[in-house]
Parts: C-alpha cells; structure tokens; sequence
C-alpha cells in the first residue's frame, strides 16, 4: 500500500506524535480481540436471524394458498434478508481474520518503534560506504591476478630457458653414438676400447629384443644403444643396486643375466608375465625398467621392448663377458666407463627431470595462488550487503510512515473499540498487523545488515580485516624458488 505524497506529512506528524499510545496499543490487543469477538457474535445472530427469516419467506413463497398478490411484497423481503446474510457472512469473515492476526501479532510480539526508526538511521550512507569497500576489493583482485600472472611468467620463462638449455635428447644422443665411434678424436683408453667392444652388446640386445634398425638412422641407433646400455646395467644388477656395497653375497656368472635372476628361476619369477616357448613377455615393471631412460630422452613414440627371445642369452652374456674386467676376488668386475656413462646420462636425465617438475610445480602454484586470487573478493556478503542496505534505505522511506501509521491505527481502534456505535476498520487492522509483521521480519535483518558493514569498516579503518578475506602474500623475490640452475659446462655438473 503506498500513500500519496500530499498525505505523508500529515501521516508523519500524526504518527510521530503518537508513537507512545501506539506502543502502549501493541501490547494491549486483548481488548480489541475481545471488541472484535462481540462483533462477531452480533453478526453471527444476526446472520441466524436472516437464515430463519428467509427460510419463513421462502415457505410462504411456496404455500399454494398464498394470493398471488401478497408475493412481490414476501420476495422483496427475501432478497433484503439474502442481502442481510452476505453483509454479515462478510463481517463474520473479516472479524475471524483481523482477529486471526491480532492473536498471531501478539504472540509474536511486535517491533520496538523507537528501536526500529533508529535501525534505519544512516543505512543509505552505510550502503554507499560498504559499496565503495567492494569496489576497492575487486580492484585490490584485478591487482592481484595480474601481479600473478607477471610472476607466473616470470618464473616459467626461466624454467623453460633451463629446459632448453640442456639440450637433454642432443645431449644423450651424441654422448650414446660418440660411445661407439672408436674415431673420435680426445677419447682415452677406456672410451676407446669401449667403443671396439659395445656394438656386439648393441647387436647382441637388438637381436634378442628383435629390433631392426638402419645404421644411418642415427635416433634410433641412439635409442638401441641406451637399451644396451640398460641391459648391461641388470646383467650387473648387484654393482648398480648397492647389494655388492652394502656386503651382499655375490651371485656367481650362471646368475647373470638380461634379467638379473638365476637362469633357472626366470619363468617363476616376476620379470615375465608369460611365455611362448623361447619367447619371453616382460612384465609391467621389467618394460619400466629397459624403455624408461629411452621414453624420458624421446618421448613415448620412440624405441620400445616387450619380448625377449631367450635363444639370445648366451651371446648376450657374451657381449657382456667382453666388456668385463679381469676377474678379482668377488666376481667378475663391469667396465667402469660403461658404469660412469650410464650414470652420466641418468645424472642428465635427472637434472632434466628437476626442470619438468620445476615447470609442472611452476603451473600448479599459479593455479592455486590463483584460485586464492579469485576467492578473495568472491566472498560476496559485502556486495550483498552493500545492496540491501541501498534498497532497504529506499524502502525504509514507505515502510516507516507504514509501520508508524499501523502503530496509529490500532491505537485508534483500540482506543473506539469500547463505544456503542464503534464499527471495526477490520481491513485497515488486518494492513495494520501487515505492516508491523513486515516490520517485525525485517527488523533483526537490519540490525545484523548494521552491524556486519560497521563491522567491516571498522576494521578495515584498523588494517585489520578478517584473514578470509585478506589477499595473499606475493614475495616476487623467490622466483627461481622451484627451479635448479643449468649445468655450468655439459651434462656432468650439476648446482646443488
């Protein structure tokens, strides 16, 4: 309901200057309650008065030996008794529901006049200074977010630049075919032999895994001689465990193999999955162990076992054998040059892993640095309130005069309720209870609405806001916090 602008000074006035009797009305609605009941008891007598009298007029309507001159008069006085039964059907109505209310409002008690008025006191500015705080939180974001991103950049930049400045696959693939070249000039002794010896271990591994290859293909050749490599490596899988260091009992030459068991324990043991006469599947942790190196240096197209032919074995050992040292106490003894290759190349790939991590770690912390970034300020309450406050300080405008005019009103009726000739405003209570139950509803919201934005600005005055909304910490001086430095000349050094 609204009210016509010429009309609100009026209703101010006269609402503000009864603010106490319409207090003191709210709290007393058992005398009205009571007034409404003896209404509704008259109009509920007189509602059976006019049932009987039109049923007496209707009987007389439908007595044959009524002239027929006498019955204008008799419908003329049913219809007045029909008229009658509406108006006080209607009546009956109104009390039960303007009573209906009273009780409800009264069980529910009734909001503070003073107390209200004054929760509305200043809420639009409040709204305009909660709404300023929000523009400078989702400025303080866009800050932020483009802070990251600069530091994302940043450091992604020089974890790539390490990446690529190891030249991890050029790097592997000259030391692996300079392994075989018995050409190269500045070799010494060791290489030197080595190169004479390694091919019949490259041959004999290509042979047992059934690789084909072309000798120009320079990738794949690289490729094959990294699985020989690995191959040698589990055939002396106690010198490159540890076991022989650590005082391990060492396994005599029927114990070595391209598997690194007995002979005799191969098809019981977990090193194949199944075989097919001579034909040897690996299993899942044998494949990781030969195609890992070769995987991590040329991606997943590149050179990959499954099966070994064991009718391969003795030239395999063979190959081996060549590329042993004299024998000593403890064993035969691996050439140390393949020893020291192998593990350059692992200590390459090692470093080249630190740099993919370096990356993959890069990426994940600008996520989640991110999704802080964009939490802070999604925390929404204040954008919220900053609204409500803004509409509720507009609606306040014909809410209060409302809320003062329903105070009036009962107050009023309450005040005539007793007089012989009263006759309820049963619709003005019933918009009357409306109000004040509006009021009543909205006014903790307010409260609470007043209370949180002060709240809010309060501490932001301080410096003090609460940690759930308060942006992260971005220290720009650690950006190479996850990333090693490349090596200072060639793939063997390496910065702690």
């Amino acid at each position: 309901m609204k009210i016509p602008p010429r009309f609100r000074p009026a209703i101010f006035g006269l609402a503000f200057g009864l603010t106490t009797s319409a207090s003191q009305a709210q709290a007393d609605y058992t005398t009205l309650i009571e007034a409404l009941q003896t209404k509704n008891r008259q109009a509920t007598i007189l509602l059976e008065e006019a049932d009987l009298l039109m049923q007496g007029y209707q009987d007389y309507l439908d007595d044959p030996e009524i002239e027929a001159t006498e019955k204008p008069a008799l419908r003329k006085a049913l219809l007045k008794q029909k008229t009658r039964q509406t108006l006080s059907q209607s009546e009956i109505k109104q009390f039960k529901g303007a009573m209906r209310d009273l009780r409800r409002l009264q069980k529910n008690g009734s909001v503070d006049p003073t107390g209200f008025r004054n929760s509305y006191e200043g809420l639009e500015e409040l709204a305009k200074q909660a709404h300023g705080a929000w523009e400078e939180i989702l400025s303080i974001r866009k800050q932020l977010q483009s802070d990251l991103l600069s530091e994302y950049q940043t450091k992604l930049i020089v974890a790539e630049g390490i990446l690529q400045d190891l030249k991890t696959q050029e790097n592997v693939s000259k030391r692996l075919l300079d392994s075989v070249n018995s050409r190269r000039a500045g070799s010494d002794n060791g290489e030197f032999e080595l190169a004479l010896k390694l091919p019949y271990l490259k041959m004999a591994t290509a042979r047992g895994f059934g690789i084909s290859y072309q000798r120009e293909d320079e990738e794949r050749h690289a490729q094959l001689i990294l699985v020989a490599l690995t191959a040698y490596s589990n055939y002396f899988w106690d010198h490159f465990d540890g076991s022989r260091a650590a005082g391990g009992k060492a396994p005599s030459d029927r114990d070595r193999n391209i598997f690194g068991i007995p002979d005799g324990r191969i098809l019981m043991s977990h090193a194949i999955s199944h075989n097919e006469s001579n034909y040897y599947h690996l299993s899942d942790d044998t494949r990781i162990r030969f195609n890992s190196r070769v995987r991590k240096v040329w991606g997943s197209g590149s050179l990959q076992v499954k099966t070994w032919n064991q009718n391969y074995s003795n030239p395999f050992k063979q190959a081996c054998q060549k590329l042993t040292l004299s024998a000593k106490e403890g064993g035969v003894q691996p050439n140390e040059t393949i020893i020291s290759l192998i593990k350059e190349i692992d200590e390459l790939l090692k470093i080249d892993d630190d740099a993919r991590q370096a990356i993959t770690q890069i990426h994940s912390q600008h996520q989640l640095k991110l999704s802080e970034a964009e939490a802070f300020g999604e925390n929404v309450w204040l954008s919220t309130a900053a609204y409500n406050a803004a509409i509720w300080a507009s609606e306040s405008k014909e809410l209060l005069p409302l809320f003062n005019l329903a105070g009036v009103r009962l107050a009023k009726q309450s005040e005539l309720c007793n007089l012989p000739d009263w006759k309820p405003d049963t619709h003005g209570i019933q918009m009357s209870v409306r109000a004040i139950n509006q009021a009543s509803q909205r006014y903790p919201s307010v409260v609470k609405l007043r209370r949180d934005i002060k709240g809010y600005l309060s501490d932001s005055d301080k410096g003090n806001r609460d940690e759930n909304i308060e942006p992260p910490v971005i220290d720009f001086e650690k950006s190479k916090e996850f990333i090693g430095e490349p090596p200072a000349e060639g793939p063997e050094k390496k910065d702690a």
